[in-house]
């Protein structure tokens, strides 16, 4: 036999190797798919073989007495049961507020520094989608927030070691998925997600309603299997655009992709940065939406402190005058601590000089407004 012949017959056999590995591997791959199939069939007829309630047990009749409604765990901005959301821009501090909000929940302290809490709660789970357990554990510190309660971050590098982020993949829920979240929140009386959708996978799923509204019930559906309120972080659309090219802020369904999601939502909040207070601050509005709870505050003006980033609750109308009031009370209250000898007329001056404005207009800053927080 030739060296040719050789490297031919060699070559037939490499060909039909590779031909019974292939079929081997299609083998294989097929006695997965009928297990995966027979295991469907067989968790199908488990469900089919629950002895379904009567009707005395599922329903009420219309003209029963109305149930007593739970009061918001923190009136008008999270409730008791059902599934809230904040929607903002990327970096505009959604997740400063969900660790605040669970600060509080944990703590019983004022949300803002003047939301009294209606209870507290024992637990918070709070599950990472795209940000570190490290990046919101700094965050939190920066905060100076109390280190109080138990509050628990999922990151998505600790769901990778299970059964990964994914609640719904090409369209089709993975219920294990939503189990093994429920069994994570389980005794948590608030359950966090940031983002939204980091949970989602697929060719444009966030675009589609029907996938996007499973997500958003599914997610819900952790929160009320541990009789928990559900938080939902959420990324803003771009702005709408007139003909005249100008943006404009969207008022409704402005959270990105499809509209369902906030119709699958019982609380909608829309986050924004408002007006510069100065070169280092601003105020921030938190707008509601949609809010099917006790007391709807309609819209929420905050001011952000540049070192801490905590926020503190502004009343009224001119968030912007109260905001120069809480600097102009805290910056007194600085300097009488560092110079103690200085009279408060000595005080006032000082404050004048260095913010370029009358004297007259710092004491008006100090005299408190009827209902106004002053003091952060």
């Amino acid at each position: 036999m030739t060296q040719k012949e050789l490297e031919v017959n060699l070559e037939r056999a490499e060909d039909s190797l590779s031909y019974a590995r292939m079929m081997s591997l299609e083998a294989e791959v097929e006695k997965l798919r009928i297990r995966r199939e027979a295991k469907r069939i067989v968790e199908l007829e488990e469900r089919m073989n629950v002895n379904a309630p009567p009707l005395d047990e599922v329903s009420a009749s219309i003209y029963d007495d109305l149930p007593a409604e739970p009061p918001d765990l923190i009136p008008g901005v999270l409730p008791s049961s059902g599934t809230a959301g904040i929607v903002g821009e990327t970096n505009v501090g959604k997740s400063l507020l969900a660790l605040e909000i669970a600060s509080s929940l944990v703590t019983g302290s004022p949300l803002w520094g003047m939301i009294e809490p209606n209870k507290t709660v024992s637990k918070v789970v709070y599950f990472l989608g795209e940000h570190t357990k490290r990046t919101i554990q700094e965050l939190y510190h920066i905060t100076e927030l109390p280190k109080e309660g138990n509050i628990r971050l999922i990151g998505p590098e600790d769901l990778s070691k299970g059964l990964g982020k994914g609640v719904v993949i090409n369209g089709i829920l993975q219920q294990k998925v939503i189990d093994w979240f429920s069994e994570l929140a389980k005794d948590a009386g608030l359950v966090i997600f940031d983002p939204l959708s980091a949970f989602v996978q697929g060719h444009d799923a966030e675009n589609d309603n029907t996938i996007m509204r499973t997500l958003v019930g599914s997610l819900s559906l952790v929160g009320e299997r541990n009789g928990a309120s559900t938080l939902i972080l959420a990324h803003m659309g771009k702005p709408r655009i007139d003909q005249n090219g100008q943006a404009h802020q969207r008022t409704s369904y402005a959270m990105r992709g499809a509209s369902a999601q906030e119709d699958a939502l019982t609380h909608v909040f829309y986050f924004r940065r408002n007006t510069m207070v100065d070169q280092q601050q601003a105020t921030y509005e938190l707008t509601s939406r949609k809010f099917k709870g006790q007391s709807d505050r309609g819209k929420i003006h905050l001011l952000r402190d540049p070192k801490t980033y905590r926020h503190s609750f502004l009343n009224g109308d001119r968030p912007v005058v109260q905001a120069k009031k809480i600097n102009t009370v805290n910056r007194m209250a600085q300097l009488a601590m560092e110079h103690p000898e200085w009279t408060k007329t000595d005080l006032v001056d000082k404050i004048a000089g260095e913010q370029r404005i009358g004297s007259r207009t710092v004491w008006n800053h100090l005299k408190p407004d009827d209902g106004e927080n002053v003091s952060q």
